[in-house]
């Protein structure tokens, strides 16, 4: 299995949160990131179609200090659902963002999935360097570089990254989404209006955002493409509630990512 958030991961968590639009690239707000100090969390996964679980992480967001600079640390620590066993395969996440005064940039990503036998069958390692303007990809073993890009999110702190969605604007956000194939990918995020979810057997209002692929003259085949959307509380910081989408891509299953506690 191969995770999609935040991530969130929470894939979605994915989660990086954090507005870096290409018109304002340092929207992101300190009081905001402030308030996520110590936050902990648990995600469930499930198909859609038949409310099977696929999996459960458990997470962390922390604020540190280190040689002068403050940085956003996101850890995540899954295990895979396969029918009634679990144990099946696990993963962990590092996720270092850097606060550069309003901006949240990515420093350094880690991922390391596990077979139910403790042996390591993926490897994930990013390094983003925006001095160089260089970002540094290692899976499993093979090294790919890409350009490193001002409006840049990563697959692994997705949700983090968008708690920072200009929500009161309702305007678009484009953005550069770096995955773990590796592969960088032009996205579109469009403001969806307010929802109220019922979530952890409470109402909460939400934003409602549908995240799409930018594919230039090419646009009018998004229609043939599984829609993919995220919810946010209303209420500041805006921490992730839902996801729905499909869980990797093409071919995997479309699920429901919840933050259930």
């Amino acid at each position: 299995m191969r995770k999609l958030f935040f991530y969130i991961p929470f894939w979605i968590l994915s989660v990086n949160l954090i507005v870096l639009a290409s018109a304002n690239p340092g929207y992101a707000e300190i009081s905001k990131i402030n308030n996520i100090n110590g936050k902990t969390f648990t995600i469930k996964s499930t198909v859609k179609s038949s409310g099977r679980e696929r999996w459960q992480s458990q997470g962390k967001i922390q604020i540190l200090n280190y040689q002068g600079r403050t940085y956003i640390y996101f850890e995540e620590k899954g295990e895979e659902s396969s029918g009634k066993t679990k144990s099946n395969k696990t993963w962990k996440s590092s996720v270092y963002s850097c606060l550069d005064g309003e901006e949240i940039i990515p420093y350094q990503i880690k991922l390391v999935l596990k077979n139910k036998r403790g042996e390591i069958i993926e490897n994930v390692d990013k390094f983003y360097d925006r001095e160089s303007k260089k970002v540094t990809c290692n899976v499993n073993g093979k090294v790919k570089d890409f350009e490193f890009k001002e409006n840049m999110a990563d697959k692994q702190n997705l949700a983090l990254w968008l708690m920072n969605y200009p929500f009161k604007e309702k305007r678009d956000l484009t953005f550069h989404l770096l995955t773990h194939a590796p592969a960088m990918y032009a996205m579109t995020m469009k403001y969806q209006g307010i929802e109220r979810l019922r979530v952890r057997d409470q109402g909460i209002d939400c934003y409602k955002l549908e995240m799409l692929p930018d594919l230039g003259i090419l646009n009018f085949l998004r229609i043939f493409y599984p829609k993919t959307y995220f919810w946010f509380e209303i209420a500041p910081p805006h921490n992730f509630v839902r996801y729905e989408g499909l869980e990797s891509g093409i071919g995997t299953p479309y699920v429901v990512v919840e933050a259930v506690r």
